[in-house]
C-alpha cells in the first residue's frame, strides 16, 4: 500500500484526480441539513441572483436560477444523486460484465460464442437512443434509470475479463491446480478473479465517468431524474434559456461534470499505470 500511494501521488494528474474524487465523495455525503437553503424551494423574490464572483452576495454564493433556487445547495444536492446513480449503475454494469466475462472466457465452445454474440449486439446499439426509447415505453423513474444505465456498460467488463481470463487460464499454475482437482467454482475465485482485478478496477473508474456524462445526457432531455430533484443535467436544462441573464445556472452544474469526468479519467489512468507491472 505505501507503493502504491507513493506511484499514485508521483502521477500528478493521477493525484489531482484523487483529491476532486475525495471532495465528490465529501459533497456527495454532505447532510442536507447543513445545506445553505433547500434545493427543491422556489423563491420568485430572488430569481436570477449572481453568483459572489460576478457582484452577488455570499447568501448565495453561487447566485440563484430562475425560480430563486440556491445554486449551491442544488448542486450539492445534485451530486449526491449523479454520485448515487453512477455508482449503483457501475456496480450492475460490474456484476453483469465480470460473470458473463469470465464464463466465456473460462468455459469458452458455445458459452463463449453465444456471450460474444451478445456483445456484438449490445455495443452495436446507440446507448442514448436505448435509453431513451425505452424510458419513453415504461416511463421514467430513478430505479429504472440507474437499472438502463446499469445495463448498457457490461458489455465493456465482458471483453476485456474475458480475454484477461483466457490468459489466466493458460498460465501453468491454473493448470496444475486443475490437475489436482480443484473444481471449476474455486479456480475462479482463488485464481481468476485476483488476476482480473486490475482491469476491473481501472474499467470501473472509466466507466463512472461515462455514466456521469450519460445520466447528465438523459437527464438534460428530460428523461433522467425528474423534478423537483436537483440533477447536473436537469440544472444545465434549466439554464439553457437564461444563457445571457442567467449565466451561472448552467455554468455551475456544467463546471461540476467537467470536472468529475476529468478527476476519473486521471485517476483511471493513474490506476491503469500503477496497478500493471509491464508500465512500469
Amino acid at each position: 500500500m505505501r507503493r502504491f500511494w507513493k506511484l499514485i501521488l508521483r502521477d500528478r494528474l493521477a493525484a489531482i484526480g484523487l483529491v476532486i474524487v475525495v471532495l465528490l465523495a465529501v459533497v456527495a455525503l454532505w447532510p442536507a441539513a447543513w445545506l445553505p437553503a433547500n434545493p427543491t424551494r422556489a423563491n420568485p423574490a430572488l430569481r436570477l441572483k449572481p453568483p459572489v464572483f460576478a457582484g452577488g452576495t455570499w447568501g448565495h454564493a453561487l447566485g440563484t436560477d430562475n425560480l430563486g433556487r440556491d445554486l449551491l445547495s442544488r448542486t450539492v444536492a445534485g451530486t449526491k444523486v449523479s454520485v448515487v446513480i453512477a455508482l449503483v449503475a457501475v456496480l450492475i454494469s460490474a456484476t453483469l460484465g465480470i460473470g458473463l466475462g469470465v464464463a466465456a472466457g473460462y468455459f469458452g465452445g458455445a458459452v463463449d460464442s453465444l456471450i460474444m454474440r451478445l456483445v456484438d449486439i449490445q455495443l452495436a446499439f446507440p446507448l442514448l437512443l436505448l435509453i431513451i426509447a425505452v424510458i419513453a415505453v415504461v416511463g421514467s423513474s430513478l430505479p429504472i434509470l440507474i437499472l438502463l444505465l446499469g445495463i448498457s456498460g457490461w458489455a465493456q467488463y465482458a471483453r476485456l475479463v474475458r480475454a484477461e481470463t483466457l490468459r489466466v487460464r493458460a498460465q501453468e499454475f491454473v493448470e496444475a491446480s486443475r490437475a489436482l482437482g480443484t473444481g471449476s467454482l474455486r479456480l475462479v475465485v482463488k485464481h481468476v478473479l485476483p488476476n482480473v482485478s486490475t482491469t476491473i478496477i481501472v474499467v470501473g473508474t472509466f466507466e463512472i465517468a461515462r455514466v456521469f456524462l450519460l445520466e447528465s445526457a438523459v437527464s438534460f432531455l428530460g428523461l433522467g431524474v425528474q423534478p423537483p430533484t436537483p440533477s447536473w443535467g436537469t440544472m444545465i436544462a434549466d439554464g439553457r434559456d437564461y444563457v445571457y441573464e442567467g449565466w451561472w445556472i448552467a455554468t455551475v452544474p456544467g463546471v461540476a461534470i467537467v470536472l468529475a469526468v476529468l478527476a476519473f479519467n486521471f485517476l483511471g489512468d493513474g490506476l491503469r499505470d500503477v496497478l500493471d507491472p509491464k508500465t512500469r
